[in-house]
């Protein structure tokens, strides 16, 4: 079911979210609120809340970090996915990075106060595509099973990654990455 709202003021009223929110999926209940903008309703929001209910009905409703759960969601956003990088970058340059160790203790709670939302969604596409491109899509499907099998996230990262042991080391091998790529792109522009 899709309930939409007159207006992101009737929204945020009858469904507590942050003004920030944009739409919310109940993947239990296979439901989704949101209110009409004026874009990126079908290109953004609507994949994206599905994306929430369509990950729950793979790995079922184990206990995931924050990141793993807005990430996976965030995938199906095309332009978020690849909007995500510069916007990493940038926050390399200027210092407000936010380091894995923290990306992997956010959850909901915290996630509603924080100033850098749109930074916390670009980190999480950002490391569920490098997983995915990185690594490829079998290895992600096989990490959903072990999940969904029970298994906790270091335990399903070292049996869908050969290089992976841990999230500890997922954060520092997606880390080297951006810093490359952070060197790579200061080398373009000298």
């Amino acid at each position: 079911k899709i309930y939409i709202y007159p207006d992101q003021e009737s929204y945020v009223k009858a469904t507590g979210q942050p003004a920030w929110s944009g739409g919310v999926a109940a993947y239990d209940q296979k439901t989704i609120w949101s209110f009409p903008r004026e874009a990126g309703f079908f290109d953004s929001l609507l994949p994206h809340e599905l994306g929430h209910i369509i990950f729950r009905e793979v790995i079922g409703y184990r206990q995931v970090p924050l990141w793993l759960e807005e990430g996976v969601a965030s995938y199906l956003e095309t332009a978020k996915r690849y909007g995500s990088e510069k916007i990493i970058l940038t926050s390399l340059e200027r210092g407000t990075f936010i380091p894995f160790k923290e990306l992997n203790e956010i959850g909901p709670a915290e996630l509603r106060a924080r100033a850098d939302v749109l930074l916390f969604y670009s980190e999480s596409v950002n490391l569920v595509s490098y997983l995915i491109e990185k690594f490829g899509s079998r290895s992600f499907n096989e990490l959903c099973r072990k999940l969904k099998e029970g298994k906790s996230l270091d335990d399903a990262l070292s049996y869908s990654y050969f290089d992976i042991r841990s999230t500890k080391q997922l954060g520092e091998f997606w880390e080297a990455s951006l810093n490359d790529k952070l060197k790579k792109k200061s080398k373009t522009i000298l």
